[in-house]
């Protein structure tokens, strides 16, 4: 999997547009009806598939490589 094309569910990308707004794991827990574990979870596939080791930069490479998460990130 290259950085080019990472392939995220349709909750990776939910989690992931609510990282990007600045939202801890137990808002976004709450905010998707899902444990902070759970959220956890996601966030090390995210990480993982887009080569990242933290929630900045996922949030850098989320904004660049989807830009469409920026209207969902509020």
């Amino acid at each position: 999997m290259s950085r080019g094309d990472p392939s995220l569910t349709d909750r990776e990308l939910q989690v992931l547009a609510s990282l990007i707004s600045g939202k801890t794991n137990r808002e976004i827990g709450k905010e998707l009806h899902i444990t902070e574990s759970t959220v956890k979870s996601h966030l090390s596939f995210i990480f993982a598939k887009l080569r990242v080791s933290n929630r900045t930069e996922a949030a850098m490479v989320g904004m660049k490589m989807f830009p469409t998460l920026r209207a969902f990130a509020s």
